[in-house]
């Protein structure tokens, strides 16, 4: 059995950590702008999806992606009448309509797709 010799000298390793930063870098520049990207596609899929009630357009204008800092987003609408369409609500009369769950199907529908978009931003920055 023949003896394997391995050598690195300074100037490899000095290469191979600015290589790995460099990478790093442009893995942490890409983070934020993906996120924001796969938020607006997860937005347009609550509001274009089959389970978003139209009557005036109202709601579906009032649902909108807030970046929360680099590595968070929050998509939410804004009416007093949000919650009670995506959960449902008793009328006065006393019968129960049943929610529309606008939110979590579009949410539901486009996951793996946000998913995925934002995995291969991030794998196309570490080249």
């Amino acid at each position: 059995m023949s003896d394997i010799s391995i050598t690195v000298n300074q100037t490899s390793l000095a290469n191979v950590k600015a290589m790995i930063q460099l990478k790093k870098d442009n893995i942490g520049k890409t983070v934020p702008t993906a996120l924001i990207e796969g938020g607006e596609l997860m937005e347009t899929a609550i509001k274009d999806g089959p389970s978003m009630p139209v009557k005036t357009g109202l709601l579906r204008s009032s649902v909108h992606l807030d970046k929360i800092s680099d590595k968070e987003v929050q998509i939410a609408p804004n009416t007093t009448y949000a919650v009670p369409v995506e959960v449902g609500h008793h009328t006065k009369g006393g019968t129960f309509v049943p929610g529309r769950f606008y939110m979590r199907n579009g949410v539901d529908s486009s996951r793996d797709r946000v998913r995925q978009y934002i995995r291969d931003k991030i794998n196309a920055a570490a080249g």
